[in-house]
């Protein structure tokens, strides 16, 4: 699937996808499997998230964000095609108190793989 560059708009599937940008600008994302390789989150805490409306509405901002950098051309060539992160991304309740510490906790993952992170998030939010 094509994502941003080309004549598709862009366009998230569901589940979490990895993503990728080749030497014309254009991103890549290919389906990748359950979201809990990606995100480690404690299931009370993952309770505690669904809750919070700013936090669902944070992981919305924080892709859309991505997806209108990559769109600006502001990723060059690069990530691992078809790869998952080398280890998966513990968010804890510290990281969850405000849209600020959420900020820094993204901050901290390799750029390559934020988008794969949100979207895992985005799953994990989704899942009953």
């Amino acid at each position: 699937m094509l994502v941003g560059g080309g004549p598709c708009s862009p366009l998230v599937e569901e589940g979490w996808l990895l993503m990728w940008v080749d030497a014309q600008g254009v991103a890549h994302t290919v389906a990748a499997p359950e979201w809990r390789s990606v995100v480690q989150i404690e299931e009370k805490l993952l309770r505690c998230v669904r809750e919070l409306d700013w936090f669902t509405a944070w992981v919305e901002d924080r892709q859309e964000s991505l997806f209108e950098e990559i769109e600006a051309g502001l990723f060059s060539e690069g990530g691992v095609v078809g790869a998952l992160p080398p280890r998966s991304v513990v968010l804890t309740g510290g990281d969850a108190e405000s849209a600020e510490r959420a900020d820094a906790w993204l901050a901290q993952v390799g750029e390559w793989w934020r988008m794969d992170v949100l979207l895992a998030l985005e799953d994990a939010l989704d899942e009953d």
